[in-house]
Parts: structure tokens; sequence; C-alpha cells
């Protein structure tokens, strides 16, 4: 059985720097925690290196190289087929450019580096590196086994997809796996060292338990009545909003105000970000602003969900125009 080493991996993260790009305990604290948040990570990840994916440094969009693989997430312009993989996974996939904002990581993984100050090829040439390493590594690899991650958890499992294998994985990542349908447990083995065969997911207890609801997940929103409004259907979107990743800010009593807030806490804002954040500054200079959350929905072309989260969160106090045909000035 062949050992991934971290230190190695460190080593070669720790090669590279750049704006946007951060090792070790060079991560400034408050985009670490956003990060681990954003990115859903197990509690016994750890961050070895960090590439932040915003435009104003809040660290809630990146790739981070944990000690058990990769992990990002993008804004929602951009879908993504995985949002990680085993270092397993990682050695088998190709690494590059598909188009001019995103990096490939195998076939429709998408990291979008639009908000990225790191710059694309460096990035790449860095995750060849790893993949390198790590391919390397498990090549020496006999048998079954998967490989042992140092400082990683014992409770490592093996998953067999369609007959391909892939691991090995902690409970805490298959649970993320499974919540975000990336195992079709029908089609799925697992084993894990001490076991004398594989076994149907569904049919090893520990897998079973996954898939189970959550007791202290909220209950299932009820479809619809017939007829109903999108209003009326609001339960539901935000329910899929949260399934997407999506923040829920929550921040009822501090709403932002579309007509006066800046870029950054306009970006912030659901379905918005950066791009969207220039163009409402520039509407405000010459039309004054924004009257409602549809209004703005509707000239951002923005998901019905997102309407109805900025409905909640944002506010419209009117700007007026000086007389006369005067564009206001819009800081």
């Amino acid at each position: 059985m062949v050992s991934i080493s971290l230190e190695r991996i460190s080593d070669i993260c720790a090669g590279y720097t750049g704006q946007g790009y951060f090792v070790e305990e060079l991560i400034p604290d408050r985009k670490l925690r956003n990060a681990t948040q954003s990115l859903r990570l197990p509690r016994d990840e750890r961050i070895i290196a960090f590439v932040d994916g915003t435009v104003f440094g809040s660290g809630k969009n990146g790739l981070a190289i944990c000690t058990n693989g990769l992990y990002w997430k993008n804004d929602w312009t951009t879908e993504s087929r995985k949002t990680n993989l085993s270092w397993e996974a990682f050695a088998k996939c190709e690494v590059g450019n598909k188009g001019k904002f995103n990096i490939e990581l195998g076939y429709g993984n998408l990291f979008n580096t639009s908000g990225c100050s790191f710059p694309n090829h460096q990035l790449i040439k860095l995750l060849q590196e790893l993949q390198h390493y790590v391919s390397e590594t498990l090549a020496t690899t006999s048998g079954n086994a998967g490989p042992s991650l140092s400082g990683g958890s014992s409770d490592a499992w093996m998953l067999a997809i369609d007959g391909e294998q892939h691991g090995p994985y902690n409970l805490n990542v298959i649970q993320d796996m499974v919540r975000s349908k990336q195992i079709p447990s029908e089609r799925t083995h697992v084993w894990k060292a001490g076991m004398p065969a594989w076994v149907p997911f569904v049919d090893q207890p520990d897998m079973a338990a996954l898939l189970s609801p959550d007791a202290s997940a909220a209950p299932p929103v009820p479809p619809p009545l017939p007829g109903s409004s999108p209003v009326a259907e609001r339960g539901v979107l935000e329910l899929f909003d949260q399934e997407a990743g999506e923040e829920e800010d929550g921040s009822m009593d501090n709403p932002v105000d579309v007509n006066w807030a800046d870029e950054e806490e306009l970006a912030d804002l659901p379905g918005v970000g950066a791009i969207g954040a220039k163009r409402i500054v520039e509407e405000r200079r010459t039309n004054g602003g924004f009257t409602s959350a549809e209004q703005l929905g509707e000239w951002l072309d923005l998901k019905p969900h997102h309407v109805v989260r900025l409905q909640k969160q944002a506010a419209f106090r009117p700007r007026q125009v000086k007389s006369g045909g005067a564009r206001m000035v819009d800081f």
C-alpha cells in the first residue's frame, strides 16, 4: 500500500506564488473560514493551498487543494458536473483550458477563473505537477488496495461504480458525494480493509444510512397547489438554491440598498456577481436606479429563485436624478 505524502503535496504548492494564491499558514483567517464553509469541506479536511476565485477577495468561491483531493466552487454562472475530486480521481482526469475562463478537471468538471487574480497558465501548471506526482505514486499500488493518505482518516472506503474503482474516501466525503448525487447507489459497491468481499452500496449499513433522510434536515416542501403563483412556490425555490450550494445571507435587518450600495456589496447579492454589480452602478448613473427586486431581476435576466432572495435581502431607496437632464455622479 502506497502513501501519498501530504508533505510532498505541500512542497509542490509552496513552489508557486502569485496574487490570489495562498499556501498553508499564509491563507488569511477570514478567507480560510469563508472557503471552508462555502466549499462545504468535510470536518476532517485541511486546506493546503487555496486559489481565491472572487473579484473582491472574500474566498467564497475558489479552488482548494486539500489533504484528500481537490474541492472548488464557482459563481452562479458556471455549472460543473462535480465540485470535488479525490486524489485517485484527479490522477485519472485530463487537466486543461476550456474556453477563456474555465479550467476543466476531467469531462464536465469546470472551475471558473473569471474572478481569479492567479493566472490560468500558472494554475494549470501547478495542477499538472500535482497530478504527475499523484499518478506516479498511485502507479506503484498493487491489487485492489487504495492509497493511504498520511494524516488522513483511517476509515477509508473504496467505491466501485459500474466496475470502476474510486477512493479511498471517508464517510464525510461519501456523504457529500451522496448529497450532490455523484454516487449512483444502485450501481455502486463498497469495500474497505478487513472485509472479505465487495458488497452493494445499499446493503452496507453505514452507506445505507447516508441514503436515509437526515433527521435534522428540514421536512420536504410539499408540491405547489394547482394554479399557484411563483411567489407561492417560494419555499421550493429557496430549497433548490440551498442545494446548489449558494449561501443564505439571512440579513433581514440589514438589507443591501441596491440604489446606494458600492460594487462589493452589490456583488454579494443573489445572482448579481461582479459583472452585474458594475452594470447596476452604470444604470444608476444614467437612470437613477431601480424600484423593486422584480424590476432588477428582469433587467439582469435573473432566475426566479434569485428574485425571491432579492426580495428578502435588498432594499430600493430611490435616488433623484438632477433636473435639466444632468447625470448623477455615482461613486
